[in-house]
């Protein structure tokens, strides 16, 4: 392959990020949008990749850094690989895999030096970095290296729009959980909404200045800032991933103590948040302010801020693409290669703004069908239509409790819900490996072991998060407890514990994708992390750090303290309120975090993977607090949920700290966030408990509480009875434990083939981890979901986004924003409108029960 000049590669890292924010969040970046406005003269390299692609007249012609970039693109795809992003195994947001990159162009920089002498003057003076700026390139490129400190940040309209927000989020996100499809509003939406929202009430709020005892302040202060966007964006964030959190209390008061109090629960998740959010901040000087801990994810959302405040690129298109005059004078369009042919033309008319709105109306609308109406085309099973009462075709066709073969959906909730996210925010390439590891698993391998009965599955349901006896009944926890506890002799007497195959096998595949994750680490990223880790020492204040330190910082007692009282009450409470757990469980709930922080976080800051926390967290509950099945739901509270959240809240620390906002404004916005969103999803929670009639039952449909339930077997498989009874020596299970030796060796061959072979893109694209992942979700989430968030991620990110860039690049978040936004509200509304009003449509259209009426039963009756 021909080499690239040190000019191409300087233009090529500024428009890096630019591509990781287009194909994530559909906007571009400001550094190169700003440098695409200065047309220029094409090099000598640029002339000669340019002809190779068949390209004329291009060494006098100046065209602009984009359409530059455009002709670039097949010189660049060996030095850029497709690999450019990575899945977390936690179900995060799929993310950036910088590391390839850099290594890339520093190979790229030594060739250069060594066969052209004529520059190794600009090699140098590129490896030695302005000392005024990020040492990382990657990071140089994506965030402002100044800080305006008179910039307004913490303002009457960031307190409102950060209330309204994570209010929002956090009713819909606790509301729409327990449904049969949840979904999950997200950081994007709220990036999205606020920013013309911040416009409007720069434009109509009064800029009059008020004295309230002695403190003046404005309604008003002036245009919407990058810093109150900022703000709110974290506000509302600290809210987005406790949903999961409260089916802890859920489980308890469902299951297991029914006198379990608001009060109590409430308590209890707060202590469980702040002591995450103490965590995150005492990490703060090894995770957040170190120069080398980049977390990627942030650089993304540093760059979507930027694109809003500073620059917008589609405003004006023609000085960031030629005219179609220009580009019909001097390239012609049979000239160009497909994939950049649709970068070129005009783009519609309609602005973001207006195509969200349109998205979110008909959206709002059309959810009257599937939420309301006509319930049943949320799944329409094909096979179950053709033949209901034949067994067969109901366990392979139904989409909620068999395969899901031929089903299909026009429920935009089946597309993109809290199991999957949307998937227009999965890069193909990613949702390609998930979808194999789905197929192979869910459609090839369990279907043959099922219906050949290994394990004696045959006698249980095909699909399903429920425990059942050895006589295939639901297993009756009351028969194996004495006073809260296990009691083995009951247990003997009794029945050892079975489950359906597939929710068998997502343990053992989970164990593989624990130890496949870790060695993908180890070999991709292993020394990348190592070298990281070592340079906190000497790169530990760049240019972010000396800025950042304008403003008042964070007392590290503040932290501690705030620590110290989230513990005291936290075990205050819990042994107060009786829960089951001894004071010692709640210490080494507290130790499983405090001691993984750091090691986690280094990882995660450093390649963006966050490793299966979960499952560590259920191994380590099911040897400590065996017996007491309580105690699932404490040490996931703080040992695992509060670990994940810690992290969480570290990145967003990273963020403000990239986009120099005053530490302490960050500390009250967050910990605003946390109480308020504490407050209305716990209270949300018991109310729906109070208020639905059926609910996590499969009569209160669509309130099935997927999630509730699987945590509910989950404390009996890995607390009440213990991984040692379900899958030690004896058990049908045990044979699963070998996935742990099979993630270990899985991603050592691939490693070796992508660097024996590293031009086949095949290979390339297979990431084992995600692979693995891809079945982990099943159960809890509907088999037809998987299919269908596919079908739509093939439609958008590969068809549109191949041969309609330009549309995909403007609307492509855009449109999955809206259409969430729009079946959130839309749901809300027809409940309180009609539902809690009695208002409701009993016909055959809404008795989904009866699509696929055999599907329930196993195949092998008992």
């Amino acid at each position: 392959m021909d080499k690239l000049s040190k000019n191409d590669k300087d233009a090529k890292e500024k428009l890096y990020i630019d591509r990781i924010a287009s194909q994530l969040y559909g906007f571009e970046a400001n550094i190169s949008a700003a440098s695409s406005q200065a047309p220029r003269e094409r090099n000598p390299d640029e002339i000669e990749v340019a002809r190779d692609n068949g390209i004329t007249d291009v060494a006098t012609t100046p065209l602009t850094l984009n359409a530059a970039e455009c002709a670039l693109d097949d010189k660049i795809e060996g030095h850029y690989s497709s690999s450019t992003f990575a899945s977390s195994i936690s179900g995060e947001a799929d993310s950036l895999d910088y590391s390839l990159k850099e290594k890339s162009l520093a190979k790229n920089e030594k060739h250069d030096t060594q066969a052209n002498a004529n520059d190794s003057t600009s090699a140098i003076d590129s490896a030695n970095a302005d000392s005024d700026d990020s040492p990382f390139e990657v990071v140089r490129t994506a965030v402002s290296n100044t800080d305006n400190p008179d910039m307004p940040s913490m303002t009457f309209r960031s307190n409102v729009l950060g209330v309204f927000f994570v209010c929002l989020i956090s009713f819909v996100n606790q509301f729409y959980w327990e449904r049969d499809n949840p979904i999950a509003l997200n950081l994007l939406i709220v990036q999205l909404l606020c920013y013309p929202m911040g416009i409007a009430m720069a434009w109509s709020l009064p800029k009059k200045t008020w004295n309230t005892f002695g403190y003046k302040w404005s309604m008003n202060p002036g245009p919407f800032t990058i810093k109150e966007h900022v703000l709110i964006s974290l506000m509302s964030n600290a809210s987005a991933y406790m949903a999961l959190t409260v089916d802890i209390f859920a489980v308890l008061r469902l299951y297991y103590n029914p006198d379990f109090s608001l009060w109590t629960a409430l308590m209890l998740l707060l202590s469980g948040q702040l002591f995450a959010y103490a965590l995150a901040g005492l990490s703060r000087s090894l995770l957040v302010l170190p120069a080398p801990m980049i977390w990627p994810s942030s650089l993304v959302n540093a760059s979507l801020f930027r694109t809003f405040h500073e620059h917008d690129t589609y405003a004006e298109p023609k000085a960031a693409f030629p005219s179609d005059s220009d580009a019909e004078k001097t390239i012609a369009p049979t000239q160009i290669s497909r994939k950049s042919r649709w970068r070129f033309g005009s783009l519609p008319k309609t602005s973001r703004t207006q195509f969200f709105w349109i998205c979110f109306v008909g959206s709002f609308v059309w959810y009257f069908v599937p939420g309301y109406l006509l319930q049943v085309v949320s799944t329409i099973s094909v096979l179950c239509l053709v033949a209901p009462n034949n067994h067969l075709a109901n366990l392979i066709g139904d989409g909620k409790q068999g395969l899901g073969v031929l089903s299909f959906s026009l429920d935009w909730s089946v597309f993109s819900n809290a199991f999957l996210n949307s998937p227009i925010a999965t890069p193909f390439w990613a949702a390609c490996n998930l979808f194999i590891g789905f197929v192979l698993v869910f459609w090839v391998a369990l279907p043959i072991a099922y219906f050949k009965n290994v394990w004696g599955s045959a006698s249980l349901p095909l699909y399903g998060a429920n425990v059942y006896t050895t006589n295939s009944t639901p297993y009756n926890i009351s028969r194996v407890m004495r006073n809260g506890v296990f009691d083995n002799q009951a247990y003997e007497s009794y029945s050892p514990l079975r489950m359906s195959l597939e929710f068998s096998w997502v343990y053992g595949i989970g164990f593989a994708a624990l130890m496949s994750i870790l060695v993908h680490i180890a070999l991709y990223n292993g020394k990348e992390i190592i070298s990281r880790v070592r340079e906190t020492k000497t790169k530990h204040d760049d240019i972010h750090g000396k800025l950042i330190t304008r403003y008042p910082a964070v007392k590290t007692w503040w932290y501690l303290v705030l620590l110290i009282i989230s513990c005291a009450t936290g075990i205050g409470v819990g042994v107060g309120a009786k829960i089951g757990v001894p004071w010692w469980g709640y210490l080494v709930s507290f130790a499983i975090a405090i001691v993984l922080i750091i090691p986690v976080g280094i990882i995660q800051a450093v390649s963006n993977r966050q490793p299966g926390l979960s499952l560590v967290a259920e191994l380590l509950s099911g040897i400590v607090l065996q017996g007491i099945p309580t105690g699932y739901s404490i040490l996931k509270l703080y040992g695992h949920g509060s670990l994940a959240q810690a992290l969480s809240y570290a990145q967003d620390m990273k963020l403000a700290h990239y986009m120099k906002i005053p530490p302490r404004h960050v500390l009250i916005y967050q910990v605003v966030g946390i109480l308020i969103s504490v407050v209305i999803q716990t209270c949300l929670f018991f109310w729906l408990i109070d208020h639905i009639p059926g609910m996590c039952r499969p009569e209160g449909y669509p309130w099935v509480c997927r999630s509730t339930n699987l945590v509910y077997s989950a404390s009996i498989i890995w607390n009440l009875i213990g991984p040692l009874k379900v899958f030690g020596e004896g058990s049908p299970y045990s044979p699963l434990l070998w996935g742990f030796l099979f993630g270990l060796f899985l991603p050592i061959p691939i490693y070796f083939l992508q660097r024996r072979f590293p031009s086949n893109r095949l290979l390339k694209n297979i990431y084992i981890p995600v692979i693995l992942s891809g079945i982990v979700g099943l159960p809890p989430m509907p088999p037809v979901d998987f299919p269908m968030w596919f079908l739509f991620g093939f439609i958008f990110n590969f068809l549109i986004h191949r041969y309609w860039n330009m549309w995909w690049q403007r609307y492509n978040f855009t449109l999955s924003a809206g259409l969430d936004s729009g079946l959130a509200l839309s749901g809300i509304f027809q409940f309180l409108a009609l539902s809690q009003n009695g208002v409701k449509l009993n016909w055959w259209g809404n008795r989904i029960d009866r699509q696929c009426p055999l599907s329930s039963q196993p195949w092998i009756a008992s």
